[in-house]
C-alpha cells in the first residue's frame, strides 16, 4: 500500500465494466446430510475489462475514504502487520484488532461522508430481497450486488477493491486475490443466523458493513464470536459486536472462526448490512470429529406389563379397529399424529413430574456443540435395570412413561400400526431421550457440523441412496401447552437437497410417528423470542431396523 496515497474521495465511473452479473447463492447443498448453509457465488471485481455497455447509472457517487486507508504509512502498516502476526491487540482511534477468540477487526466511520451512507441505505428500499430460511438461518437477502446496476454499488465496489483490499492484504499477509462477494441483508424480529465458521471454497476474510440507524445490544442482532474447544468445536460466546451504523467488521476465516448473528428481538427494527468475503488461496481444512449418539442400544430384554396400555392410554387407542386407520395414514403419508394418546389424568400427572424435574435442573444437560444443536436432554437410553415386576408398580411419572414406551405391549402396538418388526428383529437398535426446548433451542440437520466442510456436490451414489426403502421409525410424545408454529420448535424432515417433506408440531399429549429412510433427515427449527418463557418437552425415540442409526 502506498505511503502517500493522498486520495480521500473514491469515485467510480458509472458503467458496468469489469463486473459479471451473477446471482447470489444463499443456500448450498451439502452432500452427506442435505444441509443448507449460507453462501454467495464468487464474482471477480476487476476494473478495465469489457462488459455490457448499454447499462449506465445516471450519476456518479463518491466515497470519502476513512483516513486509515489513505494516511497509514508503509512503516506504520509494517508495525500493524507485526502486531497482527504476533497476536497482539490493536486499540487506536482508527482501528481495533482483537485476537480472541479469533482474529477480527473493527473500523468505525468506515465511510467518512455521511451523505454517501444515507444514499447507499436507500438501496434497502429500492432493490429486491428474498426470504431465506433453513435449519441454519432466517432473514432476507439481496441478489449478489455485482448484478445490481447502481452508482452507489459501483462506488462501494471500487472502495473495497482499491482501498480496503490492499490494506487488509498488507495487514494480514494473506494471499488475497481480486475476487470479492457482497450482498445486502435485512434481519427483522425473530430472524437469526446460527453458529457456523464461514469456511467454504476460498474464503479468507469475511466482512460486514453495518447500515442500520440507532441500534443497541438489547435489540439483538449482534455478531457473536465463539471460543473453540481443543477438538475444534464452538464452546461459548466470548464477544458480542453491536451492529452500529457505518462500522466495518472483518475477521479471518478458518476452521474455528465460529460466529452467529443473534436473533433480532425488538419489533419493527431492521438490522441492515452489506456483507461479503475476500478470497484467496484456500486453506487445507483439518479433519474434525463430530459427536455421535451415545445412547444407542440394541433393543433387547424387553419387559412385558400386561394391561399397561389400558392403564396409561386413552380408551380409543385400545380398539384394534383404529390400528388399521393409523396404518393406512402412515402408508400414504409416512407420518401420523395420534392426539390425546394418554389418559388426561395420566398426562397431567406426568407433566407435573417433568416440571419438578426441570425446576431442580439436576438431570438436564445441554446438547451441543452450538454448530449442531442447543437444547436440554435427560433420561437418555433405555430404563435402568430393576424394572417393576407388574403394571401395578408403575406410577404416573416420566420414568414409568419411559418403561411404557420400552414395553412389549407398546412395541406390539407400534408393530401393528407400522408393520415393522418391533418385537421380532434381533438387530433393531434404539436411541431415546427426554428433550427440553425453550427460547434459543434448536437442532440442525443430523451431522450438522458437516455443513462446515464446504462439500457442495451431491454424488450419484447419494442420489441412489435416497431411493432406499424406509428403515427408521421416529416416535415422539410431546408435553406442551398450546404451542403455536410461529414460535419455531417444529420437527422438520427434508430430502438430501433440502426439500421439506414432513413437519411435526409440538402438540401436547400427542404421539407422532414418522417412517423414513436413513437419507431423510430432520431438524428442529429455532425457538424464537415469541415463545417468551414457555417451554415444551418431547420424549423421542428412533428405531433402526437394519442395526444402524
Amino acid at each position: 500500500m502506498s505511503s502517500n496515497d493522498d486520495c480521500p474521495n473514491v469515485t467510480k465511473k458509472p458503467k458496468l465494466e469489469g463486473i459479471e452479473a451473477q446471482a447470489v447463492k444463499s443456500e448450498e447443498t451439502v452432500a452427506q446430510n442435505g444441509n443448507s448453509s449460507l453462501s454467495s457465488s464468487k464474482s471477480p471485481l476487476k476494473t478495465g475489462s469489457k462488459g455490457p455497455s448499454s447499462v449506465t447509472p445516471s450519476k456518479t457517487k463518491s466515497v470519502e475514504a476513512n483516513a486509515l486507508f489513505c494516511e497509514t504509512t508503509d512503516e506504520k502498516l509494517g508495525d500493524l502487520r507485526k502486531l497482527w502476526e504476533n497476536g497482539d491487540n490493536i486499540n487506536d482511534e482508527k482501528l481495533k484488532i482483537q485476537h480472541k477468540p479469533f482474529r477480527h477487526g473493527e473500523i468505525h466511520d468506515f465511510v467518512n461522508n455521511r451523505d454517501f451512507v444515507d444514499e447507499f441505505r436507500k438501496l434497502f428500499s429500492k432493490i429486491e430481497f428474498h426470504e431465506k430460511a433453513s435449519d441454519l438461518f432466517q432473514f432476507k437477502q439481496s441478489d449478489d450486488l455485482n448484478s445490481v446496476v447502481d452508482p452507489c454499488v459501483y462506488a462501494i465496489n471500487e472502495y473495497l477493491t482499491m482501498k480496503v483490499l490492499p490494506f487488509l492484504k498488507s495487514l494480514t499477509g494473506l494471499p488475497l486475490n481480486q475476487t470479492i462477494d457482497m450482498f445486502l441483508s435485512i434481519y427483522t424480529q425473530t430472524d437469526f443466523l446460527l453458529c457456523h465458521d464461514d469456511e467454504l471454497d476460498s474464503r479468507r476474510i469475511a466482512f460486514i458493513w453495518y447500515l442500520s440507524e440507532e441500534w443497541s445490544e438489547d435489540f439483538g442482532g449482534t455478531l457473536d464470536l465463539y471460543s473453540a474447544t481443543d477438538d475444534m468445536h464452538p464452546d461459548a460466546v466470548v464477544r458480542k459486536l453491536v451492529p452500529e451504523c457505518n462500522k466495518f467488521v472483518f475477521f479471518e476465516v478458518g476452521a474455528t472462526s465460529f460466529h452467529q448473528v443473534s436473533e433480532v428481538l425488538k419489533k419493527e427494527c431492521k438490522r441492515q448490512a452489506l456483507s461479503g468475503w475476500f478470497y484467496g488461496e484456500p486453506l487445507a481444512r483439518p479433519k474434525i470429529e463430530f459427536p455421535v449418539e451415545k445412547s444407542c442400544a440394541v433393543l433387547e430384554n424387553v419387559q412385558s406389563y400386561k394391561g399397561v396400555l389400558g392403564k396409561f392410554c386413552a380408551e380409543m387407542y385400545l380398539n384394534q379397529e383404529i390400528y388399521s386407520e393409523i396404518n393406512e395414514q402412515l402408508s400414504e403419508e409416512s407420518e401420523v399424529l395420534v392426539p390425546g394418546f394418554l389418559r388426561d389424568d395420566v398426562y397431567e400427572s406426568i407433566c407435573k413430574t417433568i416440571v419438578e424435574m426441570d425446576v431442580t435442573n439436576s438431570d438436564f444437560l445441554t446438547c451441543g456443540p452450538a454448530n449442531m444443536s442447543n437444547y436440554k436432554v435427560a433420561l437418555e437410553g433405555p430404563p435402568k435395570d430393576g424394572s417393576p415386576s407388574s403394571v401395578d408398580s408403575l406410577s404416573s411419572n416420566i420414568e414409568s412413561l419411559r418403561r411404557l414406551f420400552y414395553s412389549h405391549e407398546f412395541l406390539s402396538f407400534m408393530e401393528k400400526i407400522t408393520e415393522f418388526p418391533f418385537t421380532t428383529n434381533a438387530a433393531t437398535k434404539v436411541v431415546s431421550s427426554l428433550q427440553k426446548y425453550s427460547h434459543g433451542s434448536f437442532s440442525l440437520l443430523k451431522s450438522g457440523g458437516a455443513k462446515q466442510t464446504g462439500v457442495t456436490n451431491i454424488t450419484e451414489q447419494d442420489v441412489a441412496e435416497e431411493e432406499e426403502e424406509p428403515n427408521l421409525v421416529d416416535v415422539m410424545f410431546f408435553f406442551a401447552n398450546k404451542w403455536s408454529d410461529d414460535r419455531g420448535g417444529l420437527f422438520i424432515y427434508t430430502t438430501m437437497d433440502g426439500e421439506q417433506l414432513i413437519t411435526v408440531p409440538p402438540e401436547g399429549n400427542c404421539l407422532a410417528v414418522v417412517v423414513r429412510s436413513s437419507t431423510v433427515n430432520s431438524y428442529t427449527n429455532y425457538v424464537n423470542c415469541l415463545s417468551k418463557d414457555d417451554v415444551f418437552f418431547v420424549f423421542k425415540m428412533t428405531f433402526a431396523f437394519d442395526g444402524s442409526i
